[in-house]
């Protein structure tokens, strides 16, 4: 998962164009004239590159994982995610992989950390997904997560594209062609 400088907020007004030790070129120079035009400036370039990226960590495809990795892959991106969401809009719209695991343990007393073989036969356990005595029935919580994350993210964006629909203008397209066919806009 390509998430090393998760921990690093976007500050977009410090990238540079070219080489870093020359001075700014024509280009990087009509780049910032447009920004600094828009309506939110370098910092709305910020917000949609955060959206980019928390965008990415809610759409990786955990089935990806090995199975016997797949908890600590889960850790690193829980991790991650938990990094960003502070940096979003309305992060308090943002349902916690705690309310999740609580509601879970409620409705399913009895249900426990999976247990479970892996396709060589070794033995892999997974805080993420909990199963009843049985091991007949399985619950994802990570996966549940992930999807209420990306549906928050999707009304946010949807809401933030009805914005511009009523003449917010000024704005800046980023990621025309992401995953989902929307756009973030600065």
């Amino acid at each position: 998962i390509c998430i090393s400088n998760i921990h690093e907020p976007i500050n977009s007004i410090r990238a540079r164009c070219g080489h870093p030790s020359q001075p700014e070129n024509e280009d990087e120079k009509m780049i910032r004239r447009v920004i600094n035009t828009s309506r939110t400036k370098f910092a709305g370039l910020d917000e949609a590159v955060e959206l980019i990226r928390f965008q990415y960590l809610v759409g990786y495809k955990t089935h990806n994982i090995d199975e016997k990795y797949r908890e600590k892959g889960f850790d690193g991106l829980k991790e991650a995610i938990e990094t960003a969401l502070p940096r979003l809009p309305n992060k308090e719209k943002y349902v916690s992989f705690e309310s999740i695991f609580d509601k879970h343990c409620s409705l399913n007393p009895g249900y426990k950390e999976y247990k479970g073989k892996d396709w060589k036969g070794d033995t892999v356990t997974n805080k993420y997904i909990l199963m009843n005595d049985s091991g007949s029935e399985t619950v994802d919580i990570f996966q549940e997560w992930l999807n209420a994350l990306r549906d928050t993210l999707n009304a946010e964006l949807s809401q933030k594209k009805e914005s511009l629909k009523e003449g917010e203008g000024n704005e800046i397209v980023l990621n025309e062609n992401n995953n989902n066919g929307d756009s973030l806009v600065v």
